[in-house]
């Protein structure tokens, strides 16, 4: 596995299709102070650009686990991966005849990171650490569909702001899914996201909401978590690194 001194569960592999693997760490353990050496050039560069050098270390610290993990599951050394897109666009490996069909997704916050791996499946994470906003109710207002904002609404005022952050982690983990970036608008399609409700896409304006599962991720405290994935969705397995 590289310079690191863990590996990944073995009892996990391998995935196959319909399979969702989910994996989530600490990005400051001190187990994975070696991964920055696993990155390309191009994102040494990247995480160099970052003003705060935790923030640059942290990103760093995720593109190796990112590598680790698909290395592990590609029977590939991480350092020898290419990816393409990244920015606004979702990261993709670059694999000119398709050969794996793997695809993944990440997403980190306040120093932790969920990273998520399926099998012909198009697949998008979302985590947010839970912190405290002001006014949550009129920030779904200007972002969430009007139908969205309603709902919030309803939800008594001390539980807003964690109703706040499912929501947005449901429609950030679609769209990163989809792998739309900021050209999908938060607001041209509503999720489920009440305590009282499945999550689902309840509708979207270019898109058949029946093709994608929802998921919300509850194990990861203080924090507000999901993944979405292209249906059939036979087994979700979860692991901390």
């Amino acid at each position: 596995m590289g310079d690191s001194s863990f590996s990944l569960d073995s009892d996990v592999f391998p995935l196959t299709s319909g399979d969702l693997h989910l994996w989530h760490g600490a990005l400051d353990d001190p187990r994975f102070a070696a991964l920055p050496s696993l990155l390309s050039r191009d994102e040494q560069v990247r995480a160099a650009r970052y003003l705060d050098p935790l923030v640059g270390r942290r990103f760093a610290v995720g593109r190796g686990l990112l590598r680790l993990t698909l290395g592990h599951y590609l029977k590939l050394p991480p350092n020898s991966l290419i990816f393409e897109g990244g920015g606004q666009s979702k990261p993709r490996l670059n694999d000119p005849l398709g050969a794996s069909n793997l695809e993944f997704n990440l997403s980190h916050s306040n120093g932790m990171i969920l990273i998520g791996v399926a099998q012909g499946r198009q697949v998008g994470v979302d985590l947010e650490y839970i912190r405290p906003i002001d006014q949550p109710l009129k920030l779904a207002k200007r972002f969430f569909s009007p139908a969205e904002a309603a709902k919030l609404a309803r939800i008594p005022e001390s539980d807003q702001q964690v109703g706040f952050f499912r929501c947005w982690t449901y429609k950030e983990a679609y769209i990163k899914a989809r792998g739309g970036g900021m050209s999908i608008p938060l607001d041209s399609f509503e999720v489920a996201f009440s305590p009282d409700e499945t999550p689902c896409l309840l509708y979207c304006t270019d898109d058949n909401p029946q093709r994608w599962q929802l998921i919300a991720i509850t194990t990861i405290p203080g924090y507000a978590s999901a993944v979405v994935i292209e249906r059939p969705l036979n087994k979700l397995t979860l692991r901390a690194i």
